[in-house]
């Protein structure tokens, strides 16, 4: 049945791309091509489809804004659904608050410009992470002390068989980048948030904060090269590393004092001491050797492309970094290596 999946999608009037090169699209600008990549616009354009793939027993995966994914390359028969078209946002306010609409393809950014843009306080630190509502909510996505979830109300889901579910933010088992339906075949399409008044300090100051929360990233988040944001789920790569053994210790303690340092009394060479470090650890944890993906030279915490739109090497660096790490690091990174 997968073979008349392009008829159906036609017929039914659901815009699809055909091998669709995520060298051009991804954020990391490298991977192979997918037959069918899906773009429902609305709510009954995914049940239907989710129906149709479970009655004729079609595998599918569920693709957010590619930030934190990285796929094999060749062809992905598997078709890929993608919500970036269900984008709809809108604001209510009443007496006691502010209420946020949100589909699940509105982008992180998005979401908290507008929020600042009105005069509220809390999604400042979330303007740097790339990914989609609906991704960010699964993983509880966090930034800065600002988690994607705090004013979360509620989520519409569907499920692998076509169903509709209301969930309540007290059912979805949050914890920090985890929650109840992380890695669960289910399509968040929808999420109500409420701000209360006591949030808002004006839109000028939420700016200003912003701002503060932006310039601070440039220090050490990657900008140049293409990337997928945090290798790990991590506050601290070097610390969380340095329960690894005495050796990884000693260099997270001397690169704590250095840090210190150089941020204080040598700002103008705090980038080349991290890109030593970064050195550094990749030397200690045997993976100096690759070339065309590696940690970013501001943080180790972040895999770059070099110049290569092949995802086999990166994907072989993450494995063997994920290997080293064991029992001090969680990938945070998705690998889609066995997709037929």
């Amino acid at each position: 049945m997968i073979d008349n999946l392009d008829r159906w999608l036609h017929s039914n009037k659901i815009f699809y791309k055909k091998n669709y090169e995520l060298r051009y699209s991804s954020w990391i600008k490298a991977g192979g091509v997918i037959k069918n990549y899906i773009m429902p616009e609305s709510i009954e354009q995914c049940v239907c489809l989710i129906k149709h793939l479970n009655i004729n027993n079609i595998q599918f995966y569920i693709l957010g804004n590619q930030s934190n994914t990285i796929i094999r390359d060749g062809t992905i028969i598997t078709p890929i659904i993608n919500l970036s078209k269900m984008n709809k946002l809108s604001f209510v306010e009443s007496e006691i608050g502010t209420n946020v609409y949100c589909e699940s393809g509105v982008s992180i950014p998005r979401f908290a410009k507008n929020i600042i843009k009105k005069g509220f306080t809390g999604t400042e630190g979330l303007l740097g992470i790339p990914g989609s509502i609906g991704g960010a909510i699964c993983m509880n996505a966090s930034s800065y002390g600002n988690e994607v979830t705090t004013y979360l109300s509620s989520i519409r889901i569907i499920d692998e068989t076509g169903n509709i579910i209301d969930l309540e933010k007290e059912k979805l088992n949050l914890s920090w980048r985890n929650s109840l339906i992380k890695d669960k075949k289910l399509l968040v399409i929808y999420a109500k948030f409420f701000i209360p008044k006591n949030k808002y300090i004006g839109e000028k100051l939420a700016t200003t904060n912003s701002l503060k929360i932006i310039n601070h990233r440039k220090t050490f988040q990657e900008n140049d090269l293409p990337n997928l944001g945090s290798i790990f789920a991590t506050k601290n790569i070097y610390k969380d590393l340095s329960k690894k053994n005495f050796m990884f210790l000693f260099v997270y303690l001397l690169y704590k004092l250095l840090s210190v340092y150089y941020f204080n009394f040598n700002k103008k060479k705090l980038n080349i001491f991290r890109e030593k470090f970064v050195k550094l650890y990749l030397k200690l944890l045997g993976l100096e050797k690759y070339k065309n993906f590696s940690s970013s030279s501001k943080t180790l915490n972040c895999l770059v492309n070099k110049g290569t739109d092949s995802t086999t090497e990166a994907i072989e660096f993450l494995k063997q970094f994920e290997k080293q790490s064991k029992n001090c690091l969680n990938l945070e990174n998705i690998i889609l290596n066995e997709i037929d």
